[in-house]
């Protein structure tokens, strides 16, 4: 029977890996947020009326997301070349770029389908309750809050489980086209899918610390979950075989 770590001996692991590397690796996803308000800032600027001028902007938040799939290629080899024991390097955040940037976007282009409908429901019907006014906008708020915006979070985090080890298979197996680097995702998270979703509810503790830090906190808690899941990747990956490419 395989073994496979605990989650907490994969998030032990992670800290002792990023023991004397914050600065680096904090600094990458401080770079990587500026980049992607600076990319997205111009779509804030449509004035086509409402319904229209949401969609258009939230397509276009699309694309961007589709985009950065590129940039996701260099935050996965930044932390899995660290849990190998190589020195982290800011500049890697554009390996992606070198490795194949059109297979980094064909790679997310499903699960980036998948995930529009959930990922724009809650942001348009807020863009709508906004327009409300008095009783009717607290009560859409509320409904917004404790029912909408849960459950499409669910949803996209359901969505994103088969497809979480993509961007490392891809830095693994060059060679391997972008849907077998999917299938075998999939095949991989065959039967990890609850540890997976586990591990990523434990780290919802420190979300909701990091808003007391006004987001600050963020600093510390990307590169942490980061590290861990590719701890999480390397651990699946010491049971399987070699796949067929």
């Amino acid at each position: 029977m395989n073994r496979y770590s605990t989650l907490s001996q994969l998030k032990a692991i992670a800290r002792e890996q990023l023991f004397g590397k914050y600065l680096p690796l904090s600094s990458t996803y401080l770079i990587l947020y500026l980049l992607r308000n600076f990319v997205t800032a111009p779509a804030a600027l449509l004035t086509m009326p409402s319904p229209f001028g949401h969609i258009a902007y939230y397509v276009i938040e699309w694309a961007i997301t589709l985009f950065f799939a590129i940039f996701q290629v260099g935050i996965s080899y930044i932390f899995l070349s660290n849990a190998c024991g190589q020195r982290p390097m800011t500049g890697n955040l554009y390996i992606g770029f070198t490795m194949g940037p059109l297979k980094a976007i064909s790679i997310w282009l499903i699960p980036s389908l998948l995930l529009a409908l959930p990922t724009f429901i809650p942001n348009i019907a807020l863009s709508l309750i906004l327009e409300l006014k008095g009783q009717r906008l607290l009560c859409a708020l509320a409904v917004w809050i404790c029912i909408v915006l849960p459950l499409c979070s669910l949803i996209c985090l359901l969505i994103r489980l088969p497809y979480a080890l993509c961007f490392y298979i891809m830095l693994d197996f060059p060679d391997m086209e972008a849907k077998a680097c999917r299938c075998y995702s999939v095949k991989l998270m065959k039967g990890n899918k609850w540890r997976y979703f586990k591990l990523q509810l434990s780290f919802i503790p420190f979300y909701i610390l990091s808003f007391f830090t006004f987001g600050i906190g963020m600093l510390y808690i990307l590169p942490y979950k980061a590290q861990t899941t590719a701890n999480f990747y390397l651990d699946l990956m010491q049971v399987q075989d070699t796949p067929a490419i």
